[in-house]
């Protein structure tokens, strides 16, 4: 009778464990980039995008369709962002998304190593504030 019991309880366990991912919600945001940007092996024009970021696949759509997808990781701060942003290198490569009100950010697989806390001044921090992005260098 402890047997089975104990069976159970792992087997709920189990179920339970596994059920989690179920409830874990898509993270989703609109950003606006004022210039063109490449994200993984697409290039992003100018213009409003969905971005959706689902454990660690990112999507990006624009209109409903998807246009780019790449994956990455969160990665904890020090600090919380003071406003949703995308750090952008010089290149026009997207490096990371940060949130308003969040220490984590999330690093696209293309530079996943672990980043410094300061960036060298040839990378820009495109800054989303409502429909008017800035730039802004670090």
């Amino acid at each position: 009778m402890k047997n089975n019991s104990f069976f159970r309880s792992i087997a709920l366990l189990a179920a339970l464990t596994l059920a989690v991912p179920v409830f874990a919600k898509p993270f989703s945001k609109t950003i606006s980039l004022a210039q063109t940007a490449k994200l993984g092996k697409a290039e992003l024009q100018a213009g409003e995008y969905r971005l959706q970021i689902d454990g660690n696949k990112a999507t990006v759509q624009k209109g409903g369709k998807v246009v780019a997808e790449t994956e990455g990781r969160w990665e904890d701060r020090s600090a919380k962002s003071s406003y949703d942003s995308l750090l952008i290198s010089e290149n026009g490569q997207v490096k990371e998304a940060r949130f308003s009100g969040q220490a984590r950010v999330f690093v696209f697989s293309e530079y996943a190593e672990p980043l410094r806390e300061s960036f060298p001044e040839d990378e820009r921090e495109v800054v989303a504030c409502g429909r008017l992005p800035l730039v802004r260098s670090i």
